[in-house]
């Protein structure tokens, strides 16, 4: 029964997700922010340039290697870390750059979404 239900849900284009992750971030608000296990990592601004990005995918031209060594530092520091995000910067996850951007970029998404379906935004 399970099963079938989990079946029947819709599914989001990429569009509609990058659209529901900009209504979300319109929303959220500084404490809102401060409480995510992901988000509380990555300043405004980084979380701004990366909502407008989702347009057109291009998360490398803003998740620059400087950016990304900044969020590693930050991410190792961190105890109370989202886990897809302390992954992204395992040992042995990929190295490469654009890859890591666009990953960290469609889990931004991915997760403003889950908070925008669930009423986890500001407002």
């Amino acid at each position: 029964f399970f099963f079938f239900f989990f079946l029947a849900l819709p599914t989001m284009s990429p569009e509609e997700e990058v659209a529901a992750a900009q209504l979300w971030w319109g929303t959220a608000d500084d404490s809102t922010l401060q409480r995510d296990s992901l988000f509380k990592h990555i300043k405004r601004p980084e979380i701004e340039a990366t909502m407008s990005a989702a347009s057109s995918g291009k998360y490398a031209d803003f998740w620059t290697v400087d950016r990304l060594a900044e969020l590693n530092n930050t991410v190792d520091t961190a105890t109370d870390c989202h886990p897809d995000l302390k992954a992204l910067f395992a040992a042995g996850a990929s190295k490469n750059v654009r890859l890591r951007a666009n990953r960290l970029g469609q889990l931004m998404i991915t997760h403003a979404v889950e908070l925008q379906k669930g009423g986890g935004g500001g407002g």
